[in-house]
């Protein structure tokens, strides 16, 4: 979900990576966010991936924090918010 109004962004990439140990990720895949942030209102969108015949014990989705607020924020320089609902699995 973003959110402007609030300061929740959504992240600037999503990265999806796969373990058969629970040590040792790679990375799968990487998501760049197309949202553009200056948008106004309260927007909800999935970042979605598709793997082909892949197997893999372990999954780790990682949420790039945006980073600092837009310059127009009335509190610029302050860390953007982040939030995530639902991992969906099949």
């Amino acid at each position: 979900m973003q959110s402007s109004s609030s300061y929740i962004f959504f992240p600037a990439e999503v990265k999806i990576l796969f373990s058969d140990d629970g040590k040792n990720f790679h990375l799968e895949k990487e998501i760049k966010n197309t949202i553009d942030p200056s948008i106004y209102g309260t927007i909800v969108h999935k970042f979605t991936a598709d793997f082909d015949n892949t197997e893999t014990r372990y999954i780790q989705v990682i949420g790039v924090n945006s980073g600092n607020l837009l310059k127009g924020s009335h509190i610029p320089k302050s860390q953007c918010f982040l939030f995530s609902d639902e991992l969906i699995v099949n």
